[in-house]
């Protein structure tokens, strides 16, 4: 009885284990992927039920499909369903080990619902500034971030330790305590190995998640033909052979699986390096474009908040505004130019002055008073606003100069004026 607890040390190849899953696949790749598509379909409609109490025995049953494929057996769906003859005991197995993970995931929520008060509380500030939101935001994503990767850990090193348990209930028929033993002592017997086709198995499945999550599916039957192969090199089969002489006790054999000469698990390994290298580097590009335009996007903002707080208030000076257009009078005879009041009734052509792209950004509107000279055949010869909102003063200026009036006659002789052009500027 002792016997059944024996292993070899040592024992398991990585790359090894995946060329010889693609070889044991050779002809029957179609089928065990059929078998397992109807076991993921399972898994996932059992994933609904609290502890996902389908997930143990489709495993058990994915294992006697693989042990069947393993001696040139026939397999089917019906194989994959023995599976629910190790219902209580995998399942037992499987609340053991996922305990830990449960309890993380519970300090998780609480976590979160921490954050949220949080949350919650900067909600109470209107328009707060991207300085205030950003240490927020980064300090939840940080925590997700950490959390999920501190529960991927625990997962993967229970995942790990356990990697034998339900071959061992299918196989040895061993009781889930004993199953998760053996495992640990067995995985620690043959560690290097163990945890090299763990990073492999992990590396092809984030590989075929890049490939549009459909490649995952495709290279899951070499990966559990591989874990097949690596079980079945650590926990050889027992073989009882009788010996030549009549009357002598059978002899105890041991069976492990041929080492073959592919290379398919060096090719598939390869080229999930590549595709994962791939998509690092890709991601690596997107995240610091992102981050740039973040950060650019909060420069602009900062730029603005601090332009609306500069003319919130528009500027003015102390300039009354003249009278409407009057006769010219004489203001300083030795300048030979008269003083006219608001000129726009006597414009022939007063261009409209452009909305500046600046003031409409923070709605700058409201009346704008330029002085001008006009000269004895009616052209503007300066401008110069003298009050109105900063923003709007150089565009009513630029329009200013452009305008035109009738000479202004004063004793019948043309003169220079100086009056005020008056610029409305309404919101569009």
């Amino acid at each position: 009885m002792q016997q059944q607890f024996d292993f070899n040390r040592g024992a398991i190849r990585p790359i090894q284990c995946l060329s010889d899953g693609w070889e044991m696949l050779k002809g029957q790749y179609g089928t065990f992927l059929g078998v397992l598509i109807i076991g993921f379909l399972i898994i996932l409609v059992g994933a609904c039920i609290p502890l996902s109490p389908l997930l143990p025995p489709m495993i058990c049953g994915i294992y006697l499909c693989l042990f069947a494929m393993m001696h040139r057996q026939p397999f089917n769906s019906s194989t994959l369903f023995k599976g629910f003859n190790f219902f209580g005991q995998s399942f037992l197995a499987s609340l053991v080990v996922t305990i830990p993970i449960f309890v993380l995931s519970i300090v998780m929520q609480i976590g979160l619902g921490g954050l949220g008060a949080v949350v919650d509380t900067l909600k109470v500030e209107k328009n707060p500034k991207p300085e205030d939101v950003l240490p927020i935001l980064f300090g939840i994503l940080g925590f997700l971030a950490g959390m999920y990767l501190l529960i991927v850990a625990v997962a993967l090193v229970l995942g790990t330790l356990t990697a034998f348990v339900y071959p061992l209930i299918v196989d040895r028929k061993l009781g889930a305590i004993d199953a998760i033993k053996l495992s640990f002592r067995a995985v620690m017997a043959n560690f290097f190995g163990v945890v090299g086709l763990m990073i492999l198995s992990q590396l092809l499945i984030i590989a075929g998640v890049m490939m549009f999550y459909v490649g995952a599916l495709f290279v899951a039957p070499v990966i559990f033909a591989a874990w097949a192969i690596a079980y079945r090199r650590v926990f050889p089969l027992q073989i009882s052979q009788p010996v030549s002489q009549l009357g002598a006790p059978s002899q105890q054999a041991v069976w492990t699986p041929p080492v073959s000469a592919s290379k398919a698990g060096l090719v598939l390994t390869l080229s999930a390096l590549a595709i994962v290298g791939l998509g690092v580097v890709s991601f690596a590009g997107i995240g610091y474009f992102s981050y740039y335009a973040v950060t650019k996007a909060i420069e602009k903002a900062e730029q603005e908040r601090k332009q609306r707080e500069i003319y919130a208030t528009p500027a003015s000076t102390p300039y009354k505004l003249p009278t409407p257009y009057q006769t010219p009078t004489p203001n300083n005879p030795s300048s030979g130019k008269t003083m006219s009041g608001v000129l726009n009734g006597k414009a022939t052509n007063l261009p409209k002055p452009p909305y500046p792209a600046v003031a409409k950004t923070v709605r700058a509107t409201g009346a704008v008073t330029v002085q001008v000279t006009v000269d004895e055949n009616g052209n503007v010869v300066s401008a110069n606003a003298v009050s109105g909102h900063p923003l709007l003063r150089a565009s009513a200026e630029q329009a200013a100069r452009q305008a035109k009036f009738s000479p202004t006659l004063l004793s019948g002789k043309p003169v220079k004026v100086t009056g005020v052009i008056v610029y409305n500027f309404v919101a569009e």
